[in-house]
């Protein structure tokens, strides 16, 4: 906890923070935008790299008096979702609000900071929730689904490849498609037959 000068009121892991003009900047970055500020990590408290600092200012009624420094612990994350089948191309994230990607579940496992897929909104998330289709560096079009988190500067993201989302209609399609031509070969051989025995008849 910090007053709005930057000075310690309490710390959880004391002798933890040893960057106090740091601190004082990201308050003032706080206090400028009105939002939690998303600290870079090498100035967070620890060096643990699935630990995401984030800075949240404390209010008494509409008056922000200091600030509170939180970690998230991305891990609990990776327990909660490494059992999800998502995919080749899948992908779950954690964006911050003006769109930058905090955390990324994918097939190889967790991804802590920037990935090909950052700032896939041009500005702050638009809307509680939403799904369009996006453009991916690796995968080309990925079909994304996000929600916002309430109370919270975060939106949860899903996607995965159009390619991969659309691979089983594409294998039932071509297995149809095939059938489909074998039938009508069935059936034009079968007339074939028909009239050439009509022909010998006559």
């Amino acid at each position: 906890l910090y007053d709005l000068s930057g000075k310690p009121i309490y710390e959880s892991s004391p002798g933890s923070l040893d960057r106090p003009d740091q601190i004082r900047m990201q308050i003032e970055k706080l206090l400028g935008t009105g939002q939690p500020v998303l600290i870079p990590r090498d100035h967070g408290p620890s060096n643990i790299s699935w630990q995401v600092p984030f800075l949240f200012s404390i209010r008494i009624g509409a008056e922000v008096k200091g600030a509170m420094l939180l970690e998230m612990d991305f891990g609990y994350f990776l327990n909660l979702i490494q059992s999800i089948d998502i995919g080749r191309t899948g992908t779950i994230t954690v964006q911050y609000d003006l769109g930058e990607e905090v955390a990324r579940f994918e097939s190889g496992g967790l991804v802590i900071g920037n990935s090909p897929v950052n700032r896939i909104f041009p500005g702050p998330i638009p809307n509680d929730s939403g799904f369009g289709v996006f453009s991916h560096s690796d995968f080309g079009n990925c079909y994304m689904a996000y929600l916002r988190v309430h109370n919270y500067p975060f939106a949860i993201t899903i996607g995965i490849g159009q390619d991969e989302f659309l691979s089983d209609f594409n294998q039932y399609r071509n297995r149809l498609f095939w059938i489909l031509v074998l039938l009508t070969s069935l059936g034009l051989s079968g007339i074939v037959l028909l009239l050439k025995m009509i022909d010998r008849n006559q």
